[in-house]
């Protein structure tokens, strides 16, 4: 329950509304200073002098104090006085973080939602948006909400699948960078914990996408590709998957498609036996499509992973079908 309700909390500039301590911070009226007594002391020192006390305190904001220390009650000049300081009081005093705790070290929303591209640590992607995996900067916080300022906690996290592979990062300045990666796109559940207790925000999703397609894995399929009949629609379909074999992600801006019906050359499996100049001719008409016009009369219709294509044959004959994609754009160079 008390785990739920600080999920809950806001996102307060305040880094101390964030402790599991909260209430006891917001009740304080003496800037988180709290007095915790003096051993042996009076009561159990029974009347006898000792040579030391200990005096206990806790302050819960970091920065830096005055620290005042003074016997109450004293005899000076006949007179008595309240408090009488210490020499060397006050003090100089420099207050740290604490440890990292779990309770009061929460995902930051503004990171939030976590979005990346399938691939490994190691692995550049083919796409322009950005890099593999996905990537979160956690900054760890002490059991008072106060913002750690060195590494070293037990920082762990983990997903519920087996495909994704998680890291953790001590960058040494209090926050860790956690790292997700995968080859298989989709929603996966991580989470994170600190000293084997799960921080504030997690379990949460984190999503991979599909990189762009790899041609070499493409897929076409239909009746469109066989046979048509001039002045009627065809179609077929183009699949696409990424180099990984996920339903690759398709972009109608920066991946455009494109075809061609070309005449047929004729007996195109004996010109190797031919000179060497035909060979020559020959090799060059293989490459007539790069320059063809697109056909007039085609239509792309943008799916998941796929695009259906529909056209209309505007002559009879023996043709060859070609088609093409631009990377980035219809400015981009054409691609079988």
């Amino acid at each position: 329950q008390m785990r739920r309700l600080l999920r809950d909390l806001d996102t307060s500039n305040d880094s101390h509304t964030k402790s599991m301590f909260r209430a006891e911070l917001a009740s304080d009226t003496v800037d988180n200073f709290a007095f915790g007594g003096v051993t042996p002391g009076r009561v159990h020192a029974k009347g006898l002098p000792v040579p030391w006390h200990r005096v206990m305190y806790s302050i819960a904001k970091c920065g830096e104090y005055r620290l005042h220390v003074g016997l109450r009650s004293q005899h000076v000049g006949g007179k008595v006085v309240r408090s009488v300081a210490l020499p060397g009081s006050p003090f100089d005093l420099v207050v740290d973080a604490g440890a990292a705790h779990a309770l009061a070290s929460y995902v930051p929303r503004k990171q939030l939602p976590l979005v990346g591209l399938v691939g490994g640590k190691q692995e550049g992607s083919s796409s322009m948006l950005t890099t593999c995996g996905c990537r979160l900067l956690l900054p760890a916080s002490d059991r008072m909400g106060n913002p750690c300022t060195r590494g070293g906690a037990n920082v762990k996290t983990s997903s519920t699948d087996e495909n994704v592979v998680s890291t953790v990062t001590d960058r040494g300045d209090g926050s860790y960078l956690l790292e997700w990666h995968s080859q298989r796109s989709g929603v996966f559940q991580v989470t994170a914990t600190i000293d084997q207790v799960a921080i504030g925000g997690v379990p949460m999703n984190i999503s991979f996408m599909a990189d762009a397609p790899e041609l070499s894995l493409t897929m076409a399929a239909g009746d469109g590709l066989k046979a048509a009949v001039a002045g009627s629609t065809e179609n077929f379909t183009l699949s696409f998957l990424d180099k990984y074999r996920n339903p690759a992600r398709l972009d109608e801006q920066s991946f455009l498609i494109g075809m061609a019906l070309l005449p047929a050359p004729e007996h195109w499996e004996s010109f190797t036996a031919k000179g060497k100049d035909e060979k020559k001719d020959k090799a060059a008409d293989k490459d007539l499509w790069r320059q063809a016009p697109a056909h007039p009369t085609a239509r792309y219709v943008y799916g998941d992973a796929r695009i259906d294509v529909e056209y209309v044959a505007q002559a009879a004959g023996e043709m060859d079908l070609h088609c093409w994609c631009h990377r980035g754009g219809p400015g981009a160079p054409r691609e079988p």
